[in-house]
């Protein structure tokens, strides 16, 4: 019998339900939304303003329950779910998608983009539509890019030179392709989920991990990694995804409200974006006033490290090579 409850549940999962909504109204449909950040992170924060979106947009009809702080599990496990229908939506990074998603990986090639203006140059035109169109042939239906600003590392103990970084135990994504980046430089890489990382700090189990500042803050990671280097290696965006049954479920209510939805998706996009910018200075100063230590590498140290980390080209098929090529060109 315990081994019916999965195919129960993602059955159940693909038919509408009626509920009470927000108001107290009936609603034909009821949706959910996982992410594994806290509140306050802009990708929570776009999620709500998603779901308040969609309610209003379809005057009530299909409601949006959202699921913070990994309430539904990490990424990797929200990732399946979404592709089987139990989770209709979820904000992923690209470096937790799994590696037969071909053309994404090559997003996290090292030291990629000039700057923010050139990212979203690429992602908003014609690489960008490409990439979220080709997605249906993973699962799934990625319906806007979310910026997660630029990755750095952080650790215990301060880091000054390259030779600093031998042996060092470092947390990376679930991403065999990111840990292989990292070992360029001399580390252990460890790929454990972004919920398990304080614990490991704290236990000193790692010597440090690598994130973007608010995920660095709001994880508390500062609290037991006091020294930040502002290394930038890597500017990864991030997709909000929908689940293919989603389609069937909200087209069971209305089929016109499929584009409601996807034009809601690309509205929070939008909106997260604006959140990111503002929320990198406000969390950096919280971790300044709790005493972390942040610094750029110098001239050698970014050399050495740019010159290690971008020679993983081997790692990447044709394709992804081109990819790489055709995005530094833009």
């Amino acid at each position: 019998m315990r081994r019916l409850l999965p195919v129960v549940f993602i059955i159940l999962a693909l038919f509408p339900s009626c509920s009470r909504g927000r108001d107290g109204e009936s609603v034909k449909l009821v949706l959910r939304y996982a992410d594994n950040q806290p509140e306050g992170h802009p990708a929570a924060e776009a999620a709500k303003y998603f779901a308040s979106l969609v309610h209003s947009s379809t005057d009530g009809e299909i409601d949006v329950e959202v699921y913070l702080n990994g309430e539904l599990g990490s990424e990797t496990s929200i990732f399946e779910q979404v592709r089987f229908g139990g989770v209709d939506f979820s904000r992923f990074s690209i470096g937790t998608l799994p590696p037969d998603m071909g053309e994404y990986r090559a997003l996290m090639y090292p030291f990629l983009y000039r700057d923010r203006e050139h990212m979203w140059s690429v992602l908003d035109g014609d690489i960008g539509k490409r990439l979220l169109d080709d997605s249906v042939e993973y699962g799934i239906i990625a319906l806007a890019w979310f910026d997660a600003g630029l990755r750095s590392l952080y650790t215990i103990e301060q880091i000054d030179d390259f030779s600093d970084f031998r042996g060092k135990t470092i947390r990376v994504q679930e991403n065999d392709f990111i840990a292989s980046i990292f070992e360029t430089i001399g580390v252990r890489t460890v790929q454990i989920p972004y919920g398990s990382v304080y614990s490991a700090l704290q236990m000193n189990r790692i010597d440090g991990a690598e994130n973007n500042i608010p995920s660095y803050v709001l994880a508390g990671h500062y609290e037991c990694a006091k020294y930040y280097m502002i290394s930038r290696h890597m500017r990864t965006p991030e997709i909000l995804a929908m689940s293919m049954q989603a389609v069937d479920k909200i087209s069971a209510v209305n089929p016109e409200y499929v584009d409601v939805i996807k034009e809601c998706a690309r509205q929070s996009g939008l909106y997260e974006r604006q959140l990111w910018v503002e929320s990198e200075e406000y969390y950096m100063q919280i971790a300044l006033d709790a005493g972390c230590v942040f610094a750029y590498p110098d001239k050698e140290l970014e050399a050495q490290l740019y010159d290690a980390m971008t020679t993983i080209d081997y790692l990447l098929d044709e394709k992804e090579r081109q990819l790489v090529e055709e995005i530094r060109n833009t």
